[in-house]
């Protein structure tokens, strides 16, 4: 399905250029990091339960970067 492909493609330039911040030391809010985090995840499993496995792995890798990102902020 062309569809999966697309979301599979879109996610990971989303999660290419969201590499700085997770690398940087600048960190988003806790709150906007958890946000992201849940919301992707919520993404990932409607993705799963339509079948669109690719793109449910593009949302699931955001949404473990955010992870890292709100484990990160949480250390200072």
């Amino acid at each position: 399905m062309w569809q999966d492909w697309l979301f599979l493609i879109g996610g990971g330039v989303l999660d290419l250029g969201f590499l700085p911040t997770l690398i940087g030391k600048q960190k988003p809010s806790q709150w906007t990091a958890a946000m992201f985090l849940v919301v992707l995840a919520a993404f990932g499993f409607g993705f799963l339960t339509l079948g669109l496995y690719l793109s449910t792995i593009a949302q699931w890798v955001g949404a473990i970067m955010w992870g890292a990102t709100l484990f990160q902020s949480r250390q200072k």
